[in-house]
């Protein structure tokens, strides 16, 4: 149940995402005046484009905090959390303290164990080295021995932000293989996730639950830490398939598509018929008989502007 004068999260129309809001009045015909946070501007939401805003950072919590001056994510420390939406934080790299708006801090999940294998940033040069974690130093700090110090000191004290599990060529995995792996970036069409490859996998939007997603933004947010499996390898053009439903692994009991006109047989120009199978933001996804259907994208829908 929502009352004036708590935080929430409301649905912004123009982008389809959820940001923090205070509410300020029931108006008793199930819609609430809001004030966003990030911009102090008032506005009137409806319920059903409320969340429950659930983050509840605590003084000593371990979090990654969106820098304001260069715009990047760090790993700091809440100092204070006084409920109002915006949080107090100490970045280790410098120490340096910022009041950071909640909606810009994500629990610091990445986490390594003494005697793991991982790749750390060499200072001198800001490249990544193989190396092998010592101890947890705590407070996302520990100490690493590099596999080959090439006559520098064979230990360091890393920032957590410096290190990164091994990256792998993506024809090491296998379809099913389940991992841990780490919100890059969400998109229209569902997200990129860092699962330890030199490239991102894609968990596309029909692969996020078993039920129909509309907005990735719903289901997963960027530096999540989140489960998958492993439902497509392509080497030729180094892409990887991820599902975030385990036994996902094919087209989710859809029917096989007929081809009648392969990849190969097509020609840039070709002129086609075809169903529209989906609209996006982006655009329409087409069937014109091919293995895959093909993306019109907004721009190519019109000689002039298409805002819709």
């Amino acid at each position: 149940e929502y009352k004036a004068g708590q935080l929430a999260l409301a649905k912004f129309h123009d982008d389809g995402r959820y940001y923090s809001v205070k509410l300020k009045k029931d108006n008793g015909d199930g819609s609430f005046d809001i004030m966003w946070l990030e911009d102090e501007a008032e506005d009137t939401a409806n319920l059903e484009d409320l969340k429950p805003q659930l983050k509840d950072f605590k003084k000593g919590d371990l979090v990654l905090a969106k820098c304001a001056e260069d715009g990047r994510r760090y790993t700091a420390l809440v100092q204070e959390n006084k409920g109002e939406g915006y949080v107090t934080v100490q970045y280790i790299e410098d120490e340096s303290e910022e009041e950071v708006l909640i909606d810009n801090v994500v629990k610091q999940a990445k986490k390594f164990k003494k005697g793991q294998t991982v790749e750390a940033k060499f200072p001198d040069d800001g490249e990544f080295y193989a190396a092998t974690v010592k101890d947890d130093l705590g407070k996302g700090k520990y100490l690493i021995e590099w596999e080959d110090p090439d006559g520098s000191d064979p230990e360091s004290e890393m920032l957590v932000d410096d290190i990164q599990r091994p990256r792998v060529n993506i024809d090491t995995f296998e379809i099913g293989q389940k991992l841990l792996g780490e919100v890059k970036r969400v998109v229209p069409f569902g997200c990129f996730v860092d699962v330890g490859a030199y490239t991102d996998g894609l968990v596309h939007v029909s692969k996020m639950s078993n039920e129909r997603v509309d907005n990735p933004e719903d289901y997963v947010a960027e530096e999540d830490e989140i489960t998958v499996w492993v439902t497509q390898i392509d080497t030729e053009q180094n892409r990887l398939g991820l599902t975030m439903v385990e036994g996902k692994l094919g087209g989710g009991g859809r029917a096989r598509r007929e081809v009648t006109h392969p990849f190969a047989d097509l020609q840039v120009g070709d002129e086609m018929e075809g169903t529209v199978e989906g609209v996006r933001d982006f655009g329409a996804f087409v069937d014109v008989g091919s293995e895959r259907a093909g993306l019109v994208h907004i721009s190519r829908m019109s000689d002039g502007f298409v805002d819709n």
